[in-house]
């Protein structure tokens, strides 16, 4: 009650994404109002510095890092692996969920290789982004739940390393690359995308540089720096 009132006389509007954005233009702010992104709790890219990618191609390392609940799709990403040639691929999951069990018994069932690692801190974080070539994130859409922001999507481009998304909610535009992205819950489309990047080291070089370029966009110094000029934009409008 009274949403509608504030968006519609606000000044400015901040989001930490552009669905954020989307969802308060469509709950009543004018397109138009002067507004800017800003991450509720960006990375610190001390703690995320760009690496090469390790030398080892095959098999390609893959991480996830992130809660184990059925919404966030690992079983996605476990499935799209199974699909993939033995040794083609080594994965490596960092978190805990109430999701781990039944993700233990289906990497078994599929024969996929992959190392459950438990909690971490972000040492631990950093240190399997360090390992790996790319990160999947490969969340679901479900009634009330879609990917807000994605952290650990941009911790990896910090880290310089591929990251491959689902279309789940902010995920499509926080890459800014539609060649990382996939349908969510299709471990065909997935599978594929992994597939070429086990098998063709230069795309996989020049995707890691990419993404590591667009690490910029989400620094603490660039996302101030939009806060100032929306600041100013305001105080220019309102004399």
């Amino acid at each position: 009650m009274g949403m509608r009132t504030v968006l519609t006389t606000a000044s400015g509007a901040v989001s930490w994404g552009y669905t954020g954005l989307a969802a308060m233009q469509n709950a009543g702010l004018p397109v138009g109002t002067p507004s800017a992104l800003s991450a509720s709790r960006a990375p610190d890219p001390m703690n995320f510095l760009a690496s090469p990618l390790p030398d080892q191609v095959s098999p390609l390392r893959v991480a996830y890092c992130g809660r184990l609940i059925k919404l966030k799709g690992v079983q996605t990403l476990l499935e799209s692996l199974s699909a993939l040639p033995t040794g083609t691929t080594e994965l490596r999951i960092l978190g805990e969920g109430k999701y781990r069990d039944s993700l233990e018994k289906l990497s078994l069932e599929l024969g996929t290789s992959v190392e459950f690692l438990g909690h971490g801190s972000e040492r631990d974080v950093a240190d399997l982004l360090r390992w790996s070539h790319v990160v999947a994130v490969p969340t679901l859409v479900g009634r009330r739940f879609k990917e807000q922001w994605g952290r650990i999507a941009v911790e990896a481009m910090m880290c310089g390393r591929v990251v491959v998304a689902s279309d789940s909610g902010e995920l499509p535009l926080l890459l800014g690359d539609s060649d990382m992205v996939f349908p969510h819950g299709d471990e065909v489309s997935l599978s594929r995308i992994l597939s070429r990047l086990s098998i063709d080291r230069s795309f996989l070089g020049q995707k890691a540089a990419a993404f590591a370029r667009r690490a910029s966009v989400f620094t603490p110094e660039t996302q101030a720096r939009a806060l100032v000029e929306l600041w100013q934009r305001i105080g220019e409008s309102s004399t």
